[in-house]
């Protein structure tokens, strides 16, 4: 399987540390970060093939983020999580 650079932004440490996890048993390259603001510094300095971030964070909601990835960087492939249930 081809290696990948992935970047998860999420406030909850667990959820970071399990996709984190997973996703390292395929060799991958994986970053994380709290902090939308920060993983917009790592997106500058590196190429991602995904970034995974959670709508909901406290600097920057993820519908925001998402849409300043898009307009500055819009070379990665976007997934977004949720523990909201009514999404």
């Amino acid at each position: 399987m081809e290696q990948g650079r992935i970047l998860i932004v999420d406030e909850d440490w667990f959820a970071r540390d399990l996709y984190s996890e997973y996703l390292q048993i395929d060799n991958n390259i994986v970053d994380t970060t709290a902090d939308p603001i920060e993983a917009f510094e790592l997106l500058q300095r590196n190429d991602y093939d995904i970034v995974i971030t959670d709508m909901f964070t406290r600097r920057l909601s993820g519908l925001d983020f998402i849409e300043e990835i898009r307009k500055n960087v819009n070379r990665s492939m976007i997934k977004w999580v949720s523990s909201e249930p009514d999404l």
